[in-house]
Formats: C-alpha cells, structure tokens, sequence
C-alpha cells in the first residue's frame, strides 16, 4: 500500500512536553480545531483555512504546561500541581490545586473524574474530592484510562461487563492496571515505556486494547482484562530504532482498520498498517508504508479531520515547537497546489523579514538598556536531555536537544569512557590528552554546524568504573551576548550492562554469595546498592524484606539482591560481578564511616560457566571483524571478474551481506578488546578466590586471546597450578 502525505508547517510555539497537542471537535460538524500548549505556559488553539493556521485564541503566560486533556470541546491543562479547564473561546472555566508535592505530568479527565501523577504518585479526584492514591516505585512516564473487561475477549466474541481503569507506564517496563488506589495486574513489557494509548477497533468488539511504545524502539498491543493481561504482538525491527516518544492510532489509510502513527525521538513519523481488513487481532504487527523526519523529536501527535472534510490529516507537534500538518489530500501533492503552497510560503517569509526588520531596528535604538540587561542577567536555556540504553550495543545513547542553535557539548569525566559517533551526527570531535594530576579520564568537544539544535553520541562504561559524567551545554551566541555554559550531570553505574529482569532463574545457579551485614537500615543500603546497580527504584518503602534481579546485557549472567534491615545478600553465577559489587559497597561504607561485615563464599569453578557463556560471542566477533577486513579485496576481485562466480560460498555471502556486516562492526567498536578485559578480570577474581597471585600468568592469557585459541581458554583456568 503506498500512502503519500504532504507537509504544511501551522505553527511555531515555544518548545512542548509530551501529549500537549490535542483535536478540539466541532458540534456542527466543521472541521476540528487544534489547540497546542507548551513550556512557556501558554496555551494556543487555531483553526485552518486554506493550509493556513488561523488563531482562535491564545491565553498569556505562566508555568510550563506539561498535558493537555479533551473533554468535548472543553480543553483541561496540568501546569504545575494545578488544572485548569477552557472553553472553546478560551475561557478559563475551571481550576483545581491538587497540593501535589511534585508537578504534575501525566493526566486523564473524564465527567467529575480527574485523575493526574507525577513522577511517582498517582491520585484519582472525583468531584473535586481527592479519593484514590497510589504511590509508584518506578518512575510514571506516561498514563491511560480505558475500558477493562471483566475477561479477555477473543475475535468476534461479544464484550463482557467492562471496567474503567487507569493503566499507569513505569520505568520498570511494567504496566500497572490500577483499580482505585489498587494494583490490579502488573504486565512485563521487554523495555521501559514512554508512551501509551488506547486502540479502539470499529471492525472488532474487543475492549480493553492499548499500544505501548518503548525505549528500545519497538511497539506492542496489550489486552488488559480484569482476569488477566496479555501482549498480542510486538512490533520489533532488524536493528534498534530511536525510542518511541509519541503513539496515536487513527485510520489514516481508509483500510477500515486504526492505524498505528509512530513519532520517534530522531523526528521520525511512520505510519504503520494492518495488511487487510479486519479484527487487529487475527493479524501479525502491522507494517511500515510511510515515513519522514520532522528535524526534532516527536513530542504529540492527533489525527482527524482538521484542513479538509474527506482527508484526514495527522497533525504533529515537536520539541522545538513546530506544529506541522501531514496531509492524505492527494491535490495537495500536484504541481498547481505546490507552486501556491511555494507562493504564500514566500509571501510569509517576506512578512517575517519585515518583522524582524523593524524589531532589529527598535533594538538599536535602546543599545544602552540592552547592554546593562545582558550584564545584569544571564540567559537561560531549554533543553531535554535523555541517556537511553541500547541493549543491541551494550551501549547509552545520549541525546541532547535545545530550542536554540548549539555552539559546542564538552563531555568530562574521571572514569574512562569510549564515546561513540552516531551515523546521522554532524558534530565534530576534539579529545583533549589531560595531565595525570588533573585525574580526568576523558574530556572531549564536540563542535556543532550553524542551526544545528540536536546533538547525539553514544557512550560505553566499564563495568567496575563508576562515577559521574558532566556535560556541558553551550548555545550559539549573537553579538554581545554572553556564552554561557550549562552544566548537567549523569551517574555512571558500577554494573551499567546489568538491567533488570523477572526471567526465571535457577536460583541453584547462583552458586557466589556476598553478605554484607552492620547497624544500616535498608535505606542506606537501598543508596549504596544504587550506586552500583542501574534503573533499581528510586522511590523505596522500608519493607521486611526487598529483593530484585538483574542480568548482565553483555553476557547473559544473573545477580540478585536480597535486602532487609542491616544486611545485603547478594548471588551471582558471575564471580567478578559479585567482587564490583563487593568494592563498591566497601567503598561507601568506608567514606560514611559505617562498620560493616563483609562475607563471601565464592565458587572458583562458575568461572568455567561464564566462560562458555562468552567463548561464543568473542568467537562471533573475531570472525565478523576477519570477514569486515577482507571486504574490500573481494569486492576488488569482484569488479576484475565481473562477478563473484570465481568466489567462493563464504566469500561470495560476505560480499552479498557486506553492508550489514561493517553496520554491525562499526556499531559495536572494541567489542573484542572489552571482552578479553572480562576474561581477564574474571581470571584475577579467581585466583583471589583461591588466594593464588595471577599476576604471573597474565601473559599466558593474553597469548591465547591474542592468539585467537579459544579452546585453550577453559584448560587454562583449570591447570593444576592455579587449583586450590
């Protein structure tokens, strides 16, 4: 199916938050209205006429507005821990304060029922009347409310009695289906969720429907039902995709069934498709028939009609507060209806030089107050900064987008880091060789192009090097300005390749064990545990008994924590792990002067484990980077010959696969070297637990690495010397 839409810029607000763009439905049956609210506080709706936006109102200024929520034609708004309601004319109706200690970012109305959270706590107002609450360990990213059945209903059955509930999307990757103040149901989905929305079929009697989309670029369809909850598909994708930051669901194609609209944290907009007519149930994810890139990342979208009455549209707000119009009229694609396009975009350029003309002039007649207001008054900057993890590269990904042009990103650091190029970065690189003393591992510049607002690069730690990165933000400046630099700050984990699971796990595995035991509450255990683990939850409740488990991305090896007060157990089938855990704790304790007691019985022979769990990848990598560095002979052979036919097998798929093989190369660079690091590591944990010096036998390992002689390598931890 070919889908061809066609963009028309609207409107430019200050930058927007998550889900603040919404369609204001008309009574008559005219076109919607689209009303749009940003961190500047205010809130705009216009209209369109003739692929122009015209303004219907525009409220002043104030907190940033982090939701927008529609009620018929009246719009509510979360600014702050305050709602506030609107009429179509922009009349302030309504507010509410909720007291809420922290802003509010998620919100849901409906009738007398408000329900709102921020980062961790969810309340349910019903007239006005705080009556539900509930507090999360997990961040909240993101929150829905929708039409639970009482039993999960199949294709063409009819629905059972059915439930409003609020579904709650954690940081955890769980779904939380909330029945009041009360967790109904927890979901597992295979990455943390940014963003949820209902699906509603008309071509199905299934309630209780909702796509989730995650950090790791995929998409699933959940069924929530008050019995049980189930994942009908996930839509995965060959190679990790930027995280999804905005869903809608509309049929846009006229297939008669909702399709799924993708905005992703690049700028991305995909529309994704069931392949026929018919129950989303009876089908595989749906595929990709259009995408585009709007330049920034996707903040909100909606579809309907709001340019013409028998095409609808998707309407798309981003980041750095364009609000575009992706239309299916297919006149607007010919040539006539492009050249007008062309002609009032210029007659509105022309418009704005005027403008800015004349206030560059009214500038120059106030040089004076100009220059004592940039003395007395630093400028401020805007911008969103997210670290996301990239599991398919043992790697994070570090995004930096502001509302202006950026000059420069310094990065610094005291741990030694690798930093990564990204394919679609344009940003220039400087590494700065800093003197011993200064105790800085990496400090590096990276130099942005003229109007460039988006920087990304990827970073990988080492496991057992934990500290903070800082990060230094400069924008572009103008005359007189002042450049000033804007500091933020990311914690490196100890155990950053470590993420959490609730896979099964043979407990019986988990043959290393740490005890750590003093007059420490679970708290301060909590705090020193989250220096080493990441993504463990921020908001702890002082329980009897806590404990969570982690998996190792790189090599596939478990760790599990068991809290209570005054005493850490942690187990591990991975020896070296369990020794950074050991550190790092010792560390904290020593620099807060609290005694502990530190035990361990560890099992030298895990180490013949993990080896067989690494052996495999390492002999994966040293065979893709031999194929990647014979590429280009064959591909010289290749164009003497005329074609591969003098080739043999391997070396003519080498040449057909080419292009994947060097992506995945350069995607993951030093793999080898930072596997040979855990093989050696592992090796020196286990001498220490069997009180051996291992020093002198490093260079027999290495030989064996360097070497390539995998198979030497389980004999080699096993020869008698290093025995017990």
């Amino acid at each position: 199916m070919d889908v061809n839409l066609t963009a028309t810029n609207y409107l430019q607000v200050a930058s927007t938050s998550t889900k603040t763009l919404q369609l204001v439905p008309s009574s008559s049956g005219k076109l919607a209205k689209v009303v749009v609210g940003d961190l500047d506080g205010v809130l705009t709706c216009f209209g369109v006429k003739k692929q122009a936006a015209v303004i219907v109102f525009k409220t002043i200024g104030g907190p940033p507005i982090e939701r927008t929520e529609m009620i018929k034609d009246r719009v509510f708004v979360a600014t702050g821990a305050e709602v506030h309601g609107y009429s179509k004319k922009g009349k302030n109706f309504f507010t509410i304060s909720t007291y809420l200690t922290e802003p509010i970012k998620n919100m849901c109305v409906k009738d007398s029922h408000i329900q709102v959270a921020g980062d961790y706590i969810y309340t349910h107002y019903i007239d006005n009347k705080d009556t539900y609450s509930y507090m999360s360990q997990a961040i909240i990213r993101d929150m829905i409310t929708l039409f639970v059945p009482k039993r999960a209903t199949n294709s063409g059955s009819k629905p059972n009695r059915v439930h409003e509930m609020a579904v709650l999307a954690c940081a955890d990757s769980m779904l939380r289906l909330l029945q009041g103040g009360e967790v109904m149901h927890l979901v597992d989905v295979e990455s943390p969720p940014n963003v949820i929305v209902t699906l509603d079929d008309p071509a199905s009697n299934s309630v209780g429907l909702a796509v989730v989309g995650m950090e790791n670029g995929n998409f699933s369809l959940i069924q929530f039902a008050r019995d049980e909850c189930n994942t009908i598909w996930t839509k995965t994708h060959a190679s990790q995709q930027p995280s999804i930051t905005s869903l809608c669901t509309f049929d846009i194609t006229g297939s008669g069934s909702p399709d799924v609209i993708v905005g992703r944290r690049n700028g991305a907009v995909e529309v994704y498709t069931f392949d026929d007519d018919g129950d989303v149930f009876l089908y595989e994810p749906p595929t990709l028939v259009y995408q585009t890139n709007m330049g920034s990342s996707i903040t909100s979208m909606v579809s309907g009609f709001v340019s013409y009455k028998e095409h609808p549209e998707i309407v798309v707000a981003t980041y750095a507060g364009h609000v575009v119009g992706l239309h299916t009229n297919p006149q607007l694609q010919s040539k006539s209806s492009t050249d007008a396009s062309l002609s009032q975009n210029n007659a509105t350029m022309e418009q704005l030089k005027d403008e800015i003309a004349a206030l560059e002039e009214e500038l120059r007649s106030l040089p004076l107050e100009l220059e004592k207001l940039q003395q007395d008054t630093l400028p401020d900057l805007r911008y969103s900064c997210k670290y996301d993890f990239l599991e398919s590269q043992s790697c994070n990904l570090l995004s930096i987008e502001s509302e202006v042009s950026l000059d420069y990103i310094m990065i610094q650091s005291t741990i030694p880091l690798d930093l990564l190029d990204v394919e679609a970065s344009t940003a220039v690189a400087c590494f700065s060789q800093q003197p011993q003393e200064s105790g800085n591992k990496v400090v590096a510049t990276y130099t942005c192009g003229d109007g460039v607002t988006n920087f990304n690069v990827r970073i990988r730690s080492i496991e057992g090097q934990y500290g903070e990165i800082n990060i230094f933000i400069v924008p572009q400046t103008h005359g007189n300005e002042t450049a000033v630099a804007h500091k933020h700050q990311l914690a490196i984990h100890a155990l950053a390749m470590h993420r959490p699971t609730r896979e099964p796990v043979d407990l019986g595995s988990l043959s290393n064990t740490l005890t750590i035991t003093g007059d420490v509450s679970i708290s301060k255990m909590h705090v020193w545990l989250g220096m080493v683990l990441p993504d463990l939850p921020t908001k702890f409740r002082e329980v009897e008994k806590w404990s969570i488990m982690y998996k190792s991305t790189l090599v596939g090896t478990y760790l599990q924590c068991e809290l209570t007060k005054g005493k850490l157990v942690v187990k591990s089938d991975n020896l070296s792990s369990l020794t950074i855990v050991k550190d790092c704790i010792a560390n904290a304790a020593t620099k807060e002067n609290t005694p502990v007691d530190i035990e361990e019985e560890m099992d030298a022979e895990s180490c013949i484990l993990v080896l067989h769990r690494i052996i495999p990848v390492l002999e994966h990598c040293v065979g893709l980077s031999r194929k990647v560095d014979i590429i280009q002979t064959l591909k010289e052979i290749e164009a003497q010959e005329g074609s591969t036919s003098a080739l043999s097998k391997e070396h003519a798929d080498i040449i057909a696969n080419a292009d994947t093989l060097m992506q995945e190369y350069l995607s993951q660079p030093f793999q080898i070297e930072r596997l040979y690091g855990i093989i050696t590591d592992l090796f020196m944990d286990r001498c220490k637990a069997v009180g051996i010096n291992g020093k002198p036998y490093l260079n027999a390992l290495m030989g064996i690495l360097d070497e390539h002689n995998f198979n030497e390598l389980i004999p080699f931890f096993l020869q008698e010397d290093l025995q017990a």
